[in-house]
């Protein structure tokens, strides 16, 4: 009777687990390891482009390196139109870290140290969070809070078409930010579509395809 019992337990998962296949866009959480610097390549040149929730277009690019932050080998990512902000990147192979970024209507660089490193070996599923602090043209700001969780799998439709996707989330507590971020990710290609706030990007032309 206890074996019977078993064989129904597993072919009622079995079946619920064909339905789930069925829908679209539904989220696969397996077990292996992503890493992020495959899902977002950041070599010079490399360029997207956006369609803002708001109508507009807003593009980002990966301009060149440069020394940027205790002698690291960073990656410059411009965002937005008339490089609104300036993102530095270094990604390794333990992993994709992030430096801070530089405000040129201001003036005003931004430092995280240490920066905030994304792991490439978290599963579907993981978060990890990491506290670090915030520095503003060298005066301290404050302690902020990076959690990143690597949601799952994803079919996703943008206006260059479907593609399977990556989902991530992103939180920023701190300093008197308090953001959540949601990126879904092209693997060899980048970021799919934004979602931040109210406001959403979806990836509408890319040299990457």
């Amino acid at each position: 009777m206890r074996h019977r019992t078993a064989y129904i337990i597993v072919g009622l998962l079995l079946l619920a687990l064909l339905a789930l296949n069925g829908c679209a866009g539904i989220l696969v959480v397996d077990w292996k390891l992503y890493d992020i610097t495959e899902y977002w390549p950041l070599d010079t040149g490399n360029t997207w482009t956006f369609r803002v929730s708001d109508g507009n277009e807003e593009w980002s690019m990966v301009v060149g390196s440069r020394e940027w932050y205790g002698g690291q080998l960073c990656y410059p990512v411009v965002y937005g139109n008339g490089w609104s902000e300036v993102n530095y990147y270094r990604p390794r192979y333990d992993g994709l870290y992030y430096f801070g970024w530089y405000d040129p209507s201001t003036h005003v660089s931004y430092v995280l140290d240490p920066p905030v490193f994304y792991s490439n070996q978290m599963q579907a599923g993981e978060t990890t969070s990491m506290r670090t602090s915030l520095y503003a043209n060298g005066s301290w700001i404050g302690r902020v809070t990076y959690t990143f969780t690597v949601i799952g799998e994803q079919t996703i439709s943008i206006p260059l078409g479907t593609f399977d996707t990556l989902k991530a989330r992103i939180r920023i507590l701190g300093a008197g930010n308090d953001t959540t971020q949601q990126w879904w990710f092209i693997k060899d290609v980048g970021p799919a579509r934004i979602e931040d706030g109210a406001t959403t990007h979806r990836l509408v032309d890319t040299n990457m395809l």
